[in-house]
């Protein structure tokens, strides 16, 4: 109902019965009503002996036009039923007081969200059955033509040893990411693979390897170099600014950084036409020497240190593939990898740590020393795949530590990379949060940026 022109209160259940008469079909479609009570110059007293007995449940929306009726009554029975009560002085305010009624009718309360491929365990807002692979989640009242945007959050947990579904969902997020070839395996086609592995149920990536990466970097070096590209080591570029819509850099040597912290003189400055900040654990430090750079678009910062153990006493690789298990909290498991040499490393672990200041993660001054008593966190999880590892045999190896943007207990975030278009700085590319896999998927990121800022 867009107007209704009423000149008189005894045209009142007229205009309405007829209005409603006219538009039944679209009624029926658009306005769900459940039934209109008119009662115009009613003055028998007690407006509630004239309700249904079905509207128990239903909000009853009251409307009193004029000073000839009992407002307290009808207000009384609006605000039991969840309704609204309206008290009509004028013509000239009936279209409002039925807009304030109309307009939560006109709604949608459901949507059905149906994946064809996953078995969802688990919808917190929302209802399901177990043996369907359909949800429905509550998205709240909706106006008619509105629309909203919402998350939906799906978490497949592990119940007794059971990991189909998280492996479902491996398999599916891979097959979205491009990677092919991916299969489910039950237990006993991976053990028939793995003869020491022990497991319910497996996800095999054929495609899936390692990489030198210590050969890897000097590749690349000898690649940029070979197309005239420079590099400048044990040189640290103390600050940038914005100056004629370009970004100038001031630089010194590390050494002398190290030094004094504070009070440096830059030795060189630089006008590039592109900055890529790309500082792994002293990104956010850096960019905060970034003046013009607004600090809303800088991430917090967070650090979780990974140990590895290798394995000693062995005559050969307990495995011949790699062995992960369901990633967990801040990083992938405690896996397996073999490197090129055969040598059988465990982790990494996730250990979170402080950063005294922004300097000494912008000097990566971080301790990467491996505690040999975390050995004793690693032989539990080990085990639950690797049964027959034998005490005493994990030495420490080596540790890492992940530039994340999200802390214990959030859930893990993206890559965050930024340009002009976000963060308004001419001349300024930012990448935040990358971690692993930030070496397997630096090449593809390097071509997204020259796509994209080049």
């Amino acid at each position: 109902m867009q107007m209704l022109n009423m000149p008189a209160s005894q045209d009142l259940g007229i205009t309405l019965r007829t209005r409603s008469s006219q538009n039944q079909d679209y009624l029926r479609q658009s306005l769900p009503v459940q039934q209109q009570l008119q009662l115009p110059n009613w003055t028998g007293g007690d407006y509630k002996t004239l309700l249904p007995k079905e509207v128990n449940r239903i909000p009853v929306h009251a409307f009193g036009f004029g000073a000839d009726h009992d407002a307290s009554l009808m207000h009384s029975i609006a605000e039991n039923s969840g309704g609204t009560f309206s008290f009509i002085e004028s013509e000239t305010v009936i279209q409002d007081a039925f807009a304030q009624c109309i307009g939560g009718l006109l709604s949608v309360v459901e949507i059905e969200c149906v994946h064809p491929v996953l078995r969802i365990g688990s919808v917190k807002a929302g209802s399901y059955r177990f043996d369907s692979s359909t949800g429905t989640i509550g998205v709240g009242d909706l106006y008619a033509e509105e629309e909203r945007n919402f998350l939906v959050n799906l978490d497949v947990p592990v119940v007794n040893g059971v990991v189909s579904d998280p492996m479902s969902l491996l398999k599916h997020l891979g097959t979205q990411n491009g990677v092919s070839g991916l299969r489910m395996l039950e237990g006993f086609e991976a053990m028939r693979m793995e003869p020491e592995l022990r497991c319910v149920k497996a996800l095999l990536s054929p495609e899936s390897g390692i990489v030198d990466t210590h050969s890897f970097t000097l590749s690349l070096v000898g690649q940029a170099e070979n197309s005239h590209a420079t590099f400048s080591y044990n040189t640290v570029v103390l600050s940038g600014r914005v100056e004629e819509e370009k970004m100038h850099l001031f630089v010194a040597e590390t050494g002398s950084f190290e030094s004094r912290c504070e009070g440096v003189v830059a030795e060189l400055e630089l006008i590039p036409n592109l900055v890529v900040n790309s500082a792994g654990l002293g990104a956010q430090a850096l960019a905060k020497r970034f003046h013009g750079l607004r600090h809303r678009f800088i991430p917090s910062s967070h650090y979780a240190r990974g140990c590895y153990f290798t394995l000693s006493g062995a005559k050969s690789p307990p495995f011949d593939k790699l062995v992960y298990p369901i990633p967990e909290e801040g990083g992938l498991g405690v896996h397996v990898t073999v490197d090129l040499n055969g040598l059988v490393k465990f982790g990494p672990d996730v250990e979170w740590i402080e950063c005294r200041d922004d300097t000494s993660s912008f000097l990566n001054k971080f301790d990467y020393g491996v505690n040999p008593q975390r050995a004793e966190r690693f032989y539990p999880e080990i085990r639950k795949y690797y049964p027959d590892l034998k005490d005493g045999s994990l030495e420490p190896g080596c540790s890492g530590i992940r530039p994340k943007i999200t802390g214990p207990g959030q859930k893990a975030a993206d890559f965050i990379i930024q340009g002009e278009e976000t963060h308004g700085v001419p001349g300024l590319v930012t990448l935040f949060g990358i971690e692993s896999p930030g070496l397997t998927s630096s090449l593809a990121i390097a071509e997204h940026l020259a796509n994209k800022f080049l």
